[in-house]
């Protein structure tokens, strides 16, 4: 099957404790590498280096950081006198796995888990956050290299969930998928940054809502798709498992219709799910009959 999307996103942050934005300009050094700072100003000024506040025993229009590390990443500012002349945040690489926690089983690979519960451009991202960081996140196409959406930012305390969600996109559903790229970059309060880049097709991580509704009357049951999924049908049909229990008997049917009668009308408990059929997709959660 032909599928594809999306043209324009907007980005909504669903789980946070509040946004930030990342610093800019934002200078990103190897540990143990040097970190050459500028400075522009009058001729003649004399001119003063802070970081993070604190002033610094250097003076001059260049500032350099050797043998860079963890303690030295942070906001240096120039200053003539009481004036903000330039300001850059210097960052140092770190592990993914220092900012996100790995995936279990996986040593060294960052677990961030991708779902969309349809093809018309909904998608869901989430990681766990080790320490106090700004993330930000945007997604991409491999050719062209061409951003799908703006940047998402997000700022969390350290051992947290985080909840990303990306909507609006304007894709045809019929044109040929390309693959997409994640971007996910972190910066550590500390001033620990990585970035992540995560490469899938959609339909590899299409996940649909649960049925709409289920429905046991008598020997007539009935359900409906997720108000979600795509239509037409006959282009995006779904495969439903449904199971039934009474005192007497259990069934686990999968079924292509929205419909079924059964030869037994006592049902008790039913519970239905959906998966996409062509693509045979992960499954729904279930709708349970009350």
């Amino acid at each position: 099957m032909l599928l594809g999307k999306w043209a324009a996103l907007l980005a909504v942050v669903v789980v946070m404790e509040g946004t930030a934005a990342f610093p800019s300009p934002l200078l990103i050094r190897k540990v143990g590498e040097e970190a050459a700072l500028d400075c522009t100003g009058a001729p003649g000024e004399k001119v003063e280096w802070q970081h993070e506040g604190r002033t610094q025993p250097e003076s001059g229009r260049h500032f350099s950081l050797h043998h860079l590390d963890i303690p030295y990443a942070g906001n240096y500012s120039c200053w003539a006198e009481s004036r903000l002349l330039h300001s850059v945040y210097v960052a140092v690489w770190v592990p993914e796995v220092y900012l996100i926690d790995e995936r279990e089983g996986e040593e060294g690979e960052p677990a961030i888990t991708c779902w969309a519960p349809s093809y018309s451009g909904i998608l869901n991202c989430s990681w766990k956050s080790l320490h106090q960081a700004t993330f930000q996140v945007h997604l991409r196409r491999t050719e062209p290299d061409a951003a799908l959406c703006p940047s998402v930012e997000v700022a969390v305390p350290g051992n947290k969930m985080v909840h990303i969600l990306l909507e609006d996109c304007s894709f045809c559903p019929y044109a040929e998928e390309t693959p997409l790229v994640l971007v996910l970059k972190g910066l550590a309060e500390d001033g620990g940054y990585t970035e992540v880049r995560k490469t899938f097709f959609l339909r590899e991580i299409v996940k649909p809502d649960a049925p709409s509704y289920l429905s046991i009357v008598g020997q007539r049951i009935s359900w409906a798709p997720p108000v979600s999924w795509n239509l037409p049908a006959a282009y995006f049909p779904l495969q439903y498992n449904l199971r039934l229990e009474s005192s007497s008997s259990k069934e686990d049917l999968f079924i292509d219709g929205l419909e079924l009668t059964t030869k037994q009308e006592n049902w008790q408990k039913g519970w239905i799910r959906c998966q996409d059929r062509f693509m045979n997709s992960a499954w729904s959660s279930w709708r349970e009959w009350v």
